[in-house]
């Protein structure tokens, strides 16, 4: 990222991409941010979107791992806080839950 990684960005990020299931809908998402976070600048925004869709494109990839037992989900949670290093903690979790419920 260009800009200064904000973690309560990446989170808000994460709590909207994860009720969204498709690209298209980001830009709602988008709307929800700047509607929180008017100082921020709206590259920054995306940079963030960005990060928390690619957490949570990968938390499914993991998730399904852990499903079909290749992967313990301790082992997938440090991949996934090694690879998007910097997110609120509890983000993780709920990335591997979400990624629990598109991968079933």
């Amino acid at each position: 990222m260009s800009a200064p990684f904000d973690e309560a960005l990446a989170h808000s990020a994460l709590s909207l991409l994860k009720k969204v299931d498709n690209r298209h809908l980001q830009a709602v998402a988008r709307q929800e941010m700047k509607k929180d976070f008017p100082a921020i600048a709206e590259e920054l925004i995306d940079e963030h979107l960005d990060f928390a869709a690619r957490l949570l494109e990968r938390a499914c990839y993991y998730a399904e791992k852990v499903r079909d037992q290749k992967f313990p989900e301790d082992k997938a949670l440090a991949r996934l806080k090694e690879e998007f290093p910097g997110a609120v903690a509890g983000d993780y979790l709920t990335a591997m839950s979400h990624g629990y419920f598109v991968t079933r």
